[in-house]
């Protein structure tokens, strides 16, 4: 691995039926919930796809599974993307 100590980034993984997982570090999913799920209901609005986030990580893992599902391969996509630019780089993706 190597890295260790860095603030974790987001990568995607492909789910058991090939849907799109991103892994979001546990710490990070805040920012893609947003106040009162303000910010996720923005994703699915403008991306089309739906966005399922665990409700804890997996065992010995700090990551929050996130699915995306239905829509189009293009809202998946766009989804993915939001949510990666959102808690990798930081981008202010979400509700004006």
């Amino acid at each position: 691995g190597g890295g260790a100590g860095a603030a974790g980034k987001a990568f995607v993984t492909a789910g058991q039926g090939g849907e799109v997982v991103v892994n979001v570090p546990n710490e990070s999913v805040g920012l893609v919930i947003g106040k009162a799920g303000a910010t996720i209901k923005y994703l699915e609005q403008t991306s089309g796809a739906r966005i399922q986030i665990a409700k804890e990580c997996p065992p010995g893992s700090n990551l929050r599974p996130i699915t995306l599902t239905g829509g189009s391969q293009q809202a998946i996509q766009a989804a993915q993307s939001m949510i990666l630019a959102k808690v990798n780089d930081g981008s202010a993706v979400g509700p004006p």
